[in-house]
């Protein structure tokens, strides 16, 4: 997100106020909801399954962030990214 800011990120998305500061929270909040359930899914199904599944779920919105064209884009993508990340929070 540092990156993308310096490159313009905001002034490209028109954001406004304190916007890009909530595109990190809307990555945290799933992030921290869903940590604890996929670690318990983990354990259940193997990590065979869960990993790669987390990763391409995780590449595919970070691809697609790529593409975002307005705030709800990019927080949409920032919440699939946390998610898919939630599996790799250690339990």
């Amino acid at each position: 997100m540092s990156n993308a800011h310096t490159a313009s990120l905001a002034k490209d998305l028109h954001l406004v106020g304190s916007q890009f500061n909530q595109a990190p929270t809307y990555y945290q909040i799933p992030f921290i909801i869903f940590g604890r359930p996929v670690t318990m899914l983990t354990k259940q199904c193997g990590a065979g399954y869960t990993l790669p599944t987390m990763l391409l779920i995780f590449g595919a919105a970070s691809l697609a962030s790529d593409f975002v064209t307005s705030f709800k884009q990019l927080v949409a993508c920032r919440v699939i990214v946390g998610a898919a990340e939630a599996g790799f929070l250690p339990s």
